[in-house]
């Protein structure tokens, strides 16, 4: 299996994981932000994982800031604006895709 058909399929997993688990809430609660603020601060454990991802995205930021400066990775702030939305899960394998195909583009001119 090459890097870009995984890093598509986890891009693929990253979106639906997101739509699965955050669509239904918002189906039935509407765009009622404090809710999920109360719901994603009521146990230790959700805010270990809270802070896990915040951190998984500061990361990602930084892995952005350092590949978008050594090459020109296209739509590279769609995985940003992504990452934003529905997480990590889904910005990392997208930006990860993005940078191989542009390695793959660089090999091929050479």
């Amino acid at each position: 299996m090459t890097m870009k058909l995984i890093y598509g399929l986890l891009t693929i997993l990253g979106l639906a994981a997101a739509g699965a688990l955050l669509m239904p809430f918002f189906a039935r609660n509407g765009p009622d932000f404090e809710m999920a603020g109360k719901q994603v601060l009521n146990s230790y454990v959700s805010v270990f994982f809270l802070a896990s991802t915040l951190i998984c995205t500061l990361g990602f930021w930084a892995l952005v800031y350092q590949e978008t400066g050594k090459r020109r990775i296209p739509y590279w702030g769609l995985a940003v604006f992504g990452g934003l939305i529905l997480g990590p899960s889904f910005g990392l394998p997208f930006f990860l895709l993005l940078r191989e195909i542009r390695v793959a583009k660089e090999k091929a001119r050479k």
